[in-house]
């Protein structure tokens, strides 16, 4: 199975700041949104249990849902994962909003809402309930544009409405008629400086828009742009190792190799220290890793031997990363000038389930042979 990408924004659009101004619940919620950014959801639960003593219990169904989340991450078959959310988090949706009704003018609570139908919505489009998944998603930007009515300080709602902007705006294909008609709008430049604010001002949602912005400029190629996002994060939740392959994949783009091969070694480190998240799943990871930062120091050889590695390495549920090795050791045989090796491995990595970037840019090596690149600018 490829990387469920989608699955990372379950847990981005779900993570929601309190209904009150209580500072336990807000503490509580905080704390929990940290363990699960530092994928900890054990630590989540935990933190969110908080919340069942006072005004916020009945946001404790939504917030325990979200740790069940986690799993499905990593699931060879995410589904029952995806159902318990659903069901787990319905009195939650059904309690707030009826306290809504009640309170109409509680910023918060509309704030609360936008993300609780943000993250229905992308938790039925995974299991491909489009229609219902477009309702919510409706229903989440009419609570968010309702926050910056009542309260157009409340930097949060812009993490939520630019992270709807950009979405929408990256509809391609058979689902943009569809999908207008269903929604409004998306503009990717509006959303972008959204999630920017949001990143620099939000109380509970700034790492979150600070991930949004770092996938969305990776996603760009605007690699230096991304980097500063990637460094923030990396720093604050050490336990993730999306954050860490990630910056030293960004430190190897622009051509920053020292402090590349210094967030490599952490990873070696972690993984040899028996570390949870750096378990025996991350050495294909690890070894593909090993293969671009020596691409991008112009090592070729070494580069090679290491995607082989990777690929030989590969597993059932990280098939992208084994896709990337193959691409890769392509785009090195056509640096090489060995064209015939090049279009073997292009369509290697072609071979493997998934239709993700990985096998994008193998397509597009196929037509045209790689020939190096400038790094991409901010």
């Amino acid at each position: 199975m490829k990387r469920p990408v989608v699955l990372l924004g379950l847990l981005l659009a779900g993570l929601a700041p309190p209904v009150f101004a209580a500072p336990d619940p807000e503490e509580a919620i905080r704390a929990g949104t940290a363990r699960l950014l530092d994928k900890d959801p054990a630590g989540a639960e935990r933190a969110f249990a908080d919340l069942a003593e006072g005004p916020a219990a009945f946001t404790l169904p939504f917030f325990q849902g979200l740790a069940t989340l986690a799993p499905a991450e990593t699931a060879e078959d995410p589904a029952p994962v995806l159902d318990a959310f659903l069901e787990e988090a319905a009195p939650a949706f059904e309690a707030a909003e009826a306290a809504r009704e009640a309170r109409p003018e509680d910023a918060r609570l509309h704030l609360f809402l936008g993300m609780a139908w943000g993250t229905r919505a992308m938790v039925e489009g995974a299991r491909a309930h489009y229609l219902s998944a477009y309702r919510s998603l409706r229903r989440a930007l009419e609570r968010f544009e309702q926050v910056k009515a009542l309260d157009p300080s409340l930097a949060d709602a812009d993490y939520g409405l630019g992270l709807y902007a950009v979405s929408v705006a990256q509809v391609k294909g058979w689902r943009r008629p569809f999908v207008a008609l269903l929604l409004p709008d998306g503009d990717m430049a509006q959303g972008e400086a959204a999630l920017a604010r949001a990143a620099a001002e939000g109380v509970f949602t700034a790492d979150l828009a600070a991930m949004a912005l770092m996938h969305l400029r990776v996603g760009a190629e605007r690699f230096a742009a991304a980097l500063p996002f990637a460094e923030r994060l990396a720093a604050r939740y050490p336990g993730n190792p999306d954050f860490a392959f990630l910056l030293a994949f960004l430190y190897g783009e622009t051509g920053r190799h020292a402090e590349a091969a210094a967030v490599e070694e952490r990873i070696r480190a972690a993984m040899e220290s028996g570390h949870g998240n750096y378990g025996p799943e991350t050495r294909p990871r690890y070894l593909q890793l090993l293969g671009k930062l020596a691409m991008d120091r112009g090592q070729y050889k070494a580069a090679l031997e290491h995607f082989e590695r990777a690929y030989a390495a590969r597993t059932s549920r990280l098939t992208w990363v084994a896709a990337w090795a193959a691409t890769r050791a392509g785009m090195v045989h056509d640096l090489l000038g060995e064209r015939e090796a090049a279009i073997r491995r292009y369509e290697q990595a072609l071979a493997l389930e998934g239709d993700g970037p990985p096998q994008t840019t193998a397509r597009r090596h196929l037509k045209e042979p790689f020939q190096g690149r400038a790094r991409p600018g901010p």
